[in-house]
C-alpha cells in the first residue's frame, strides 16, 4: 500500500503532501497534443485558446511544462503572437 507521499492521483493531478501538485502524464500527452494541433484563426480566438490552455495549467505548478507548450505551437502561429515569460501568457505581436 503507498502513502500519501507516492502522490495521490485525482483529476489529471498527482497530489503530494503540503500541496505540491503535478499533471498526470495523460495530461502531458493531452497538452502536447493540443499544442502541434493549434489551427491558424484569427488573432483574439487564437489569443484566448493558447493563454486558456496556459491558465488551466497554471494550477499544476508547472512552469517547465507551460513553456515547452509556448515552444511545440507551430512556427506560423508563433509569428502572429508571442510568449511573454515575465507574465506567463501570449500577447500579440
Amino acid at each position: 500500500m503507498d502513502t500519501a507521499y507516492h502522490g495521490v492521483p485525482f483529476l489529471g493531478k498527482v497530489s503530494y503532501p503540503y500541496g505540491y501538485q503535478k499533471p498526470s502524464k495523460q495530461v502531458i500527452i493531452r497538452v502536447c497534443q493540443k499544442a502541434k494541433k493549434v489551427n491558424n484563426i484569427d488573432g483574439e480566438n487564437l489569443l484566448a485558446k493558447t493563454n486558456s490552455q496556459i491558465g488551466s495549467l497554471k494550477n499544476y505548478n508547472c512552469k517547465k511544462l507551460i513553456y515547452d507548450y509556448a515552444q511545440m505551437l507551430p512556427k506560423e502561429i508563433k509569428t502572429e503572437i508571442d510568449f511573454n515569460k515575465a507574465e506567463c501568457k501570449f500577447v500579440k505581436i
